[in-house]
C-alpha cells in the first residue's frame, strides 16, 4: 500500500502542473487532437480502394443523377454518401483520398462531438479521454472507408449533442441558442437516416429513450423537441424507396439461405470486441487501480472538484447507444437477417461516452486521479491512432489488389494470352480496376447466381452481378466461359468460402494445375481433367 501512495503522490504532483498546463491550452490541445486523427485517417485514405468501396466510386461517377438515382438500390445504401464523394471527386485529384473524404470529415466530427457532450458534464480531461477511447476503437477503420459507416456516427454525435444542449434550454423560452440546438437534432437524425438505412435505428432509439426519461421527470413532453426528432424522421420519406429497392436486389436472397455466413446470433454479441479496444481498457483498469489511493488517503484533495452531476435522462440515451450491438443483433435477426458489427457502430460511440463520463467517479472525484488517468489512456490512445487499420482488413478482401503482379512472370511465360479467372469476387474487381488496360483483357470472373446463392457468401457475387449496368468490370456466365474455353489460368488467394468456383471446375472435370504460388495467392491452369 505504501508504494501505491507514493506512485499515487508522485502522480498527483504531475496531474496538478498537466491539469494546470491543459486547461490554459484546451483549445490548442483540442485542435492538435482533432488534426491528428484526421491526418491519420487522411494518410490512410491513400491506399487502394477495395471491394465496397469501388461501387461507391462508379456509383458517384455515373454522368447524371437520373442514373444514380437508378443503380444506387443496387449497392445498399441511401444516396447521401454517393451525392457527397461526387462532390469530392470534383475537388480532390486523387480518387481514393476523394472517395474517402467524406467518411474522414464525419469520423473526425464524431471525435468532436464525443468531446463536447463530456465536456459539458465532466471537464477537459476526462471528454479528451473519452474521445481517443473513441479513435482508438476498430471502428475507427470506418473513418477512412469510403462507405457511409462513418457518416452514421457524425450525425449521431450531431444529434447527440444537439439533443443535450437543446434539453438544457427552458422549455418555455424560445431562444435563438435552443433553436439552434432543435436544427441540430434535425439534421442529425436526417442526416444518420439518410446514410444508411439501419441509421435510424442507431440514433432515433437513444434519443426516444432518453427523451422517455425526461418525460416521466418533467411530466410533460419536450414538444420542440419532439418536432425536431419527426423532422429528421421525415428523409424516410426519401430513403425508404431505395430500402425496397435494395430488398428486391439482395436481402430476399439473404433471408431465404439458411446457410448464410452473417446471420445474427446469440454470438454476434461478441462483437462489442471491436467497440473498444482490448488494450485501453486493461489499461483504464491499471489506472484507475494506481490512482485510487489518492482518494482514499486524502492525497490531492480538492474542494472544489468541478465535476457536474450528468443528467439522468443523458445517462439513458448513451446507456441505450451503448447497447446498440443487442438491439441491432436483435432488428437484424427479424428485419434482414444480415448483421455486421459496423451495422451498430453506435456502441463505439456510447462506451466512449460511458467511459468519459467514469473517470471521476472511479477517481472518487479528484482532478488529480483524473487527470492521471485521462492522460495515461490519452497517451496508449495516440500510440493506437498512430497505427490503427494495419491489420483491420484481411488480406483476400482485396487490399493489395496488384497480388497478381507477383505471378505476371509466370503468366508471360504461359503466352500471356490466355484468359485468367479471377476465384474470388472479393479480389476480381479491385485487381481489375488497378490492372494494365492489357491485364484488362485477360481478367474475368464466372458468375452464375443460382449456384452462387447455395454457398454462404454469395453477396460479392451478387453485387458484381446485379451492378453490371454501370461497372466497368465485366462478369462472364459460368457455363458459356467454361463452354467456350478449353485452357485457362485461375488466380486464387486460398479463401474456399469465396472461391467456389475453383471445386465446380473440378466438379465439372477440369483439373486444376498449380503453376505459380506467391505468398497466399496461387495461379493454376484448368484444362479437361482426362489429358
Amino acid at each position: 500500500m505504501r508504494i501505491r501512495l507514493r506512485i499515487a503522490a508522485a502522480l498527483t504532483s504531475a496531474g496538478d502542473r498537466l491539469a494546470g498546463l491543459i486547461a490554459r491550452r484546451e483549445a490548442l490541445v483540442l485542435i492538435l487532437t482533432l488534426v491528428f486523427v484526421a491526418a491519420a485517417l487522411i494518410l490512410r485514405s491513400t491506399r487502394p480502394l477495395w471491394f465496397d468501396e469501388l461501387f461507391t466510386l462508379q456509383i458517384s461517377s455515373l454522368p447524371g443523377f437520373a442514373e444514380m438515382v437508378r443503380d444506387i438500390p443496387s449497392d445498399g445504401n441511401p444516396p447521401l454518401m454517393y451525392l457527397l464523394v461526387r462532390a469530392c471527386l470534383g475537388m480532390v485529384r486523387t480518387q481514393e483520398v476523394a472517395v474517402r473524404l467524406p467518411s474522414v470529415a464525419a469520423f473526425s466530427g464524431a471525435l468532436f462531438c464525443v468531446y463536447l457532450f463530456l465536456r459539458r458534464r465532466v471537464g477537459a480531461l476526462p471528454a479528451l479521454f473519452g474521445a481517443f477511447m473513441f479513435a482508438s476503437s476498430r471502428m475507427a477503420i470506418y473513418g477512412y472507408e469510403g462507405r457511409p459507416y462513418a457518416l452514421v456516427l457524425g450525425f449521431t454525435g450531431l444529434a447527440m449533442v444537439s439533443w443535450q444542449a437543446a434539453a438544457e434550454e427552458s422549455f418555455d423560452r424560445g431562444n435563438r441558442s435552443r433553436a439552434i440546438a432543435l436544427a441540430g437534432v434535425t439534421l442529425g437524425v436526417g442526416g444518420t437516416i439518410a446514410s444508411h438505412h439501419l441509421g435510424i435505428f442507431q440514433v432515433c432509439i437513444p434519443l426516444f429513450f432518453g427523451e422517455a426519461v425526461r418525460l416521466v421527470k418533467r411530466r410533460r413532453a419536450d414538444i420542440p423537441i419532439w418536432i425536431s426528432i419527426a423532422a429528421g424522421l421525415s428523409v424516410v420519406l426519401v430513403t425508404q424507396y431505395f430500402a425496397r429497392a435494395t430488398n428486391r436486389v439482395m436481402l430476399d436472397y439473404v433471408r431465404n439461405d439458411p446457410q448464410f455466413w452473417a446471420r445474427p446470433t446469440l454470438g454476434s454479441l461478441l462483437s462489442y470486441g471491436e467497440m473498444a479496444h482490448k488494450w485501453m481498457i486493461a489499461a483504464m483498469a491499471g489506472l484507475i487501480w494506481l490512482t485510487y489511493p489518492m482518494a482514499g488517503e486524502g492525497i490531492g484533495a480538492s474542494r472544489d472538484t468541478g465535476w457536474r452531476e450528468t443528467p439522468v435522462h443523458e445517462i439513458a440515451a448513451v446507456v441505450v447507444l451503448a447497447l446498440m450491438v443487442p438491439f441491432m443483433v436483435g432488428i437484424t435477426w427479424v428485419a434482414t437477417g444480415y448483421y455486421m458489427p459496423r451495422y451498430a457502430i453506435g456502441s463505439a460511440m456510447g462506451i466512449a461516452i460511458l467511459a468519459g463520463l467514469a473517470v471521476p467517479a472511479l477517481t472518487r472525484g479528484r482532478q488529480q486521479a483524473a487527470v492521471v488517468a485521462a492522460l495515461g489512456m490519452m497517451a496508449i490512445g495516440a500510440g493506437e491512432i498512430a497505427r490503427f487499420g494495419v491489420e483491420q482488413f484481411p488480406r483476400y478482401w482485396g487490399i493489395q489488389p496488384a497480388a497478381i503482379d507477383a505471378a505476371r512472370p509466370e503468366i508471360e511465360d504461359n503466352g500471356g494470352t490466355e484468359p485468367i479467372v479471377v476465384a474470388s469476387a472479393l479480389n476480381y474487381l479491385p485487381i481489375w480496376w488497378y490492372a494494365s488496360p492489357h491485364l484488362r483483357t485477360r481478367l474475368h470472373y464466372l458468375a452464375d447466381i443460382p449456384y452462387a446463392v447455395q454457398q454462404p457468401d454469395f453477396l460479392p457475387e451478387l453485387s458484381l452481378v446485379a451492378n453490371q449496368p454501370y461497372l466497368a468490370a465485366k462478369v462472364d456466365d459460368y457455363r458459356t466461359f467454361v463452354s467456350a474455353h478449353e485452357r485457362f489460368l485461375v488466380f486464387s488467394v486460398r479463401v474456399p468460402t469465396l472461391e467456389w468456383t475453383m471445386k465446380r471446375l473440378i466438379a465439372d472435370h477440369r483439373s486444376l494445375r498449380l503453376v505459380h504460388r506467391s505468398g497466399a495467392d496461387d495461379l493454376f491452369e484448368a484444362e479437361p481433367a482426362d489429358r
